[in-house]
């Protein structure tokens, strides 16, 4: 450190008094400057302080009346406000004049001290050049011996005026056009959103250091979006090419916002501004425009313009945050980081399944089936992974990614949310439940996708349900604590919410901070009875001192108050005196409650014994527990936890097709009603005495107007718990006291529905012969394209029934688009079936895992001779489910009438008919079906009469005669005929023989 820096961090001034005026019974202060929160390299914006202390001296014979500091400061320095007066004053009188600030205090008692701090900034307003400053702040001191005003009228008496003194550090403006952080990563890819984007070209691609963010669509609505942490000032912008390929963006705008939904253009005189980007493939380097008016905002966007081919980019902000703006509501909940405890995690799964809650972790490294976490299919209700923050959190937007085998992913999800875990509010958007987007592709699901919410919401609890089912996710949840928040970081006693235990008089004190300041923060009891607030200044119990019996407590503005009386009155303290007690006694300090506190029970670390009673006293995520003298039980303690419970409302939470049907038994000492409504059943107890215990059991049956999907369901029932201090209903009216409620508990039971097993439809085992692949490879497959999406149960198969071929073993897949097909999984792993051994007996296999799918494959692994099977897939559709477009047509059921069926064929030369096109139709002479002219181009043409969707095409030979490739042509309207194309290339069907 160098000597001037030495220099800066040791300064302070002491100025003795020069009276002016000689009195001998007069005051006589001396003066004492300060500053505070300075660093060696500091920056627009950035905020520090001025200490004022005044104190009597030796000489000093009466009080200081109007006392006037002026701090003379310098132009580019701005005052902000007050941060800490220290007892002995009242608040004093600010005025600020020009570049100047006088604090002016009315009197300061003889004998006592007083010090005065306050916020100063570095003017955000004003740029200075980067360089090493010498900050120079003159201060002058007046006091009186009498000072009064009176409406305006100011009478005052000998003054006594100190000579001027200055306060001096040194300080290192760097400027502000530092890299903001694409680059280095201090903007998180959370912090990163677009307009679009390709698969592979997401937006955390955009940094120097990655290929480039590509959007999928080319038009001047796209954009690419930084939302910063906090507000921040933007100097200059860069930006490069694409490193891959020749696509960059050749002309570009800016836009700011400081909400995310009001955005403004950047102008330059008077007009928006169009930056120029690279303009040859030459054009490596970032080209870096400074802004002539820099951007204050906490959003900024880059519009493209122009480009190359694609529109690609990567860039870089330069410029700095500005200090004491507030935090945008948009960092990570914890689920990464682990702030989030697995203990907050939990799910609607059963504890078989393969599947954990703590698999949901953004970026977590699942190795084994399902490699994240995975809901099952067909659950109604639907599976849910839930989270509990431990206190509210304001939530923002989500990101989704998949497994970490990334062709398992979910592509689609809603959100549930509550505040006290029993009533649930689905997600909306504009009145309408909203479905979330994840990854499009298994490309893109290597990636986390980033959904923005448009109507944030505040809560405790949230659930994520999956709109796609037998799939895995990993996510994290971004927002910010939602609570209120102290304005006290750093203050090493203090904290938000916390408990101590009075050893002396084996008192418990909990505090929990409220803003309002005529609210106690803060409450005591002995026995969970009674409990008594302290005094509403009071806002933190901090530690007791056993051998002073002495209590220590901290206010608002963070001084220390000790109490003799078990916190029924207090008295301020200096810090020194606390910090003599420190060091001197034996301390016993509160204990901090963690903010994701989410246990339900206490754990070790946040218990205390009251040695007097024998009572252990603890704090969970559910609130205070007591476990009394000789009992291994705890209780949940509020201020009436020794009391009755009255007006007790027990709700079970039903499944719409479980119905209530009566009570069985139930023993108490109350009386008990049943009160229905929708699909809940409550029991209203109107009394519970201390320390009795209630149970009521109840019947209930499933509902025969209800249709269940066959096979194997588990079922969710949430249970409520809510009570009251006071409660009567006289029929008429209700009156209700203080309210208590419990987290909810979830009763889970596994049932199964049979029914699920009938023959789908391949009629196995009769005269068929068998399919026999062509090629003899591990490569082949018979796949099944279920006319709707279908609950697949049992598979059984056969050998060929003429000759001694047959699969010894195979694998399943199955796909809901036929182009993503995946593997039957048992345990984590690809199941590999045991197939026949001969010719004719069948074998079978029940899924343990039933398979949902619009198609399914048999893929041979091992064979006798030839690759040839027969099969029958046993199962069910799925109601509701909408039908798939593979129906016949109508050419073989005639419901393609012979009038709508024509060809080119010229009739004279030969005997073919178009209505022998028919599949199956049995044409008993020459061709034997229908037969195009030989070496001419004709066609058979079909009239749907209106328009179909066409998916497939099945043909046929006749023996000997068949045709091994053909085209497709398609029109609406007979005249316009269009050629069949894949992937832009006229298709020629062939059929493999």
């Amino acid at each position: 450190m160098s000597a001037r820096s030495l220099y800066q961090l040791a300064f302070c001034l002491i100025i003795g008094a020069q009276v002016h005026t000689s009195q001998a019974a007069g005051p006589d202060l001396i003066m004492r400057t300060d500053f505070v929160n300075v660093t060696e390299e500091m920056n627009h914006g950035h905020h520090f302080g001025y200490v004022t202390t005044l104190k009597h001296t030796g000489d000093s014979l009466a009080d200081a009346k109007g006392i006037h500091v002026t701090w003379m400061l310098a132009p580019y320095i701005k005052y902000r406000h007050l941060v800490d007066i220290s007892l002995g004053i009242n608040p004093p009188q600010v005025t600020q004049k020009d570049n100047s600030v006088t604090l002016k205090i009315d009197t300061l008692s003889w004998g006592l001290k007083a010090t005065v701090s306050f916020k100063v900034q570095f003017d955000p307003e004003m740029i200075l050049k980067p360089k090493y400053y010498d900050i120079v702040t003159p201060v002058q001191l007046l006091y009186y011996d009498d000072y009064q005003e009176n409406n305006g009228v100011v009478t005052k008496k000998n003054v006594h005026n100190h000579p001027l003194g200055k306060v001096t550090f040194g300080v290192e403006l760097s400027g502000c056009s530092q890299p903001l952080g694409m680059k280095s990563g201090r903007i998180n890819d959370y912090q990163i959103t677009a307009s679009s984007s390709y698969d592979e070209s997401q937006p955390s691609r955009a940094r120097e250091t990655k290929d480039a963010w590509c959007t999928d669509k080319e038009d001047k609505d796209q954009f690419i979006q930084v939302d910063f942490l906090l507000k921040t000032r933007v100097t200059r912008v860069g930006t490069m090419r694409r490193i891959t390929k020749d696509h960059w963006v050749s002309e570009y705008f800016l836009q700011f916002s400081d909400d995310d939904n009001t955005w403004n253009d950047y102008l330059e005189n008077g007009q928006v501004k169009i930056f120029k980007g690279p303009q040859r493939a030459e054009d490596r380097e970032m080209i870096v425009h400074k802004l002539r008016h820099p951007i204050e905002a906490n959003s900024i966007r880059i519009r493209p313009w122009a480009f190359q081919e694609l529109i690609c980019i990567r860039f870089e902000f330069y410029g700095c945050d500005i200090p004491g703006s507030p935090a945008s509501c948009i960092s990570p909940l914890g689920l990464e980081s682990g702030e989030i405890t697995d203990a907050a995690l939990t799910h609607s799964l059963p504890s078989s399944n393969p599947s954990k809650p703590e698999f949901i972790r953004l970026h977590k490294d699942v190795g084994n089936f399902p490699y994240g976490w995975s809901a099952r299919a067909a659950q109604v209700p639907p599976d849910y992974l839930q989270i509990d923050f431990g206190s509210l959190r304001r939530v923002t937007r989500m990101s989704t990614m998949g497994g970490t085998l990334s062709f398992f992913y979910v592509s689609s999800y809603q959100l549930q949310y509550s505040l006290d875990g029993i009533t649930w509010m689905d997600y909306h958007e504009k009145g309408k439940i909203k479905a979330l987007n994840g990854p499009k592709s298994s490309k893109e699901a290597v990636y986390a996708v980033l959904a923005k919410l448009a109507e944030p919401f505040v809560a405790r609890y949230l659930r994520i349900i999956p709109g796609t089912k037998n799939m895995a996710m990993r996510a994290e949840v971004y927002g910010c604590f939602a609570e209120e928040l102290p304005p006290y970081a750093g203050v090493s006693l203090y904290a938000r919410r916390s408990f101590l235990l009075d050893p002396d008089t084996d008192r418990f004190y909990a505090c929990m901070y409220t803003s309002e300041s005529a609210e106690s923060s803060c409450f005591s009891t002995t026995d969970g009875v009674e409990w008594i607030a302290v005094q509403p200044f009071i806002i933190s119990v901090a530690a007791s001192n056993p051998s002073l019996k002495e209590i220590y407590g901290l206010d608002r503005r963070m001084n220390f108050h000790r109490s003799c009386d078990s916190g029924e009155s207090w008295r301020q303290i200096t810090d020194g005196y606390f910090n003599k007690t420190l060091t001197e006694s034996q301390l016993i300090k509160a204990k901090a409650l963690p903010e994701n506190l989410v246990s339900e029970m206490p754990t070790s670390d946040l218990t205390a014994l009251a040695d007097s009673t024998g009572t252990t006293w603890g704090v969970s995520g559910r609130g205070i527990h007591a476990m009394t003298a000789g009992s291994d039980a705890w209780s949940l303690h509020s201020a009436e936890s020794r009391s009755d419970a009255r007006g007790v409302h027990v709700t079970w939470m039903l499944t719409p097709f479980v119905k209530f049907k009566k009570v069985a038994s139930s023993l108490m000492m109350g009386s008990l009603q049943v009160q229905q409504k929708d699909d809940s059943v409550t029991f209203l107890i109107d009394r519970i005495l201390w320390a009795e215990e209630v149970k009521i059991n109840f019947t209930v049956i499933f509902d025969n107007d209800f249709s269940l999907k066959n096979g194997r369901h588990h079922i969710v029932t949430p249970v409520g718990l809510l009570y009251y201090k006071d409660y009567t209903d006289d029929g008429h009216v209700i009156t209700k006291g203080a309210s208590f409620s419990s987290p909810p508990q979830i009763v889970t039971i596994e049932i199964n529905i049979p029914g699920c097993e009938s023959a789908l439809g391949m009629a196995s085992g009769g005269d068929n012969d068998a399919w026999c692949a062509f090629i003899t490879n591990d490569q082949q497959y018979i796949q099944i394209d279920f006319t709707k999406k279908t609950r697949v149960t049992r598979i059984e198969t056969y050998g060929r029934s003429q000759k001694q071929h047959w699969v010894k073993r195979y694998l399943i897949q199955f796909s809901n688009n036929d182009m993503e097909w995946y593997n039957y999984t048992e345990n984590g792993f690809d199941k590999e079936f045991p197939g026949n051994f001969d010719s004719s007996t069948s074998v079978s296999h029940h899924l343990k895992n039933e398979i949902e799918a619009h198609s399914i494959r048999i893929r041979p692994l091992a064979w006798q001779k030839l690759v040839c099977m027969r099969f029958e897939v046993f199962g069910c559709p799925i109601e509701g489910a909408p039908e798939n477009c593979i129906d016949p047509l109508g050419l073989e059921s005639g419901y393609i009438p012979d009038e709508g069926v024509s060809h080119s064929v010229d009739t004279s030369q030969t005997v073919s008919n178009p209505t022998d096109i028919r599949l199956n139709k049995n044409v008993p002479g020459f061709p034997y079906g229908w037969q195009a002219s030989l070496g001419q181009l004709d066609y058979l043409q079909v009239d749907f009469g209106s328009l179909r969707k066409v998916t497939r095409v099945a043909t046929q030979g006749a023996s000997s005669f068949f045709v091994t490739r053909f085209q497709l042509k398609f029109s609406n309207n007979s005249i316009e005929w269009l050629d069949y194309p894949e992937n832009g290339i006229v298709k020629i069907l062939i059929l493999t023989i």
